[in-house]
């Protein structure tokens, strides 16, 4: 089984204590699955790498996402649901189509 994720908002370096915060964000996230089901894999995307895996492009706009979604059969109600619809469909293409 997989858990995919796509990253916190990575902050720029010079903002030292927001990539702390960051940084320590996804670890907790991490050791919360790994606790609950210790055998997954955890693959973390940025944003632009999973709009670009799922064909939607890294620069697609909330409303390019919503819309691939849509068009390919999900039917998320706001742009959590979009954004996590085509998380779910990059991961597939990673396994299955590439």
């Amino acid at each position: 089984s997989d858990v995919c994720s796509s990253d916190l908002e990575q902050p720029a370096l010079p903002f030292a204590k927001a990539a702390f915060w960051a940084g320590a964000a996804c670890a907790r996230t991490e050791d919360a699955v790994l606790g609950r089901w210790p055998h997954v894999v955890i693959r973390w995307m940025q944003p632009a790498e999973w709009r670009r895996i799922a064909g939607v492009g890294g620069r697609a706009t909330k409303d390019e996402v919503a819309a691939w979604s849509y068009e390919l059969g999900f039917s998320p109600d706001d742009q959590d649901q979009a954004d996590a619809s085509l998380i779910a469909y990059a991961r597939y293409v990673e396994l299955y189509e590439e």
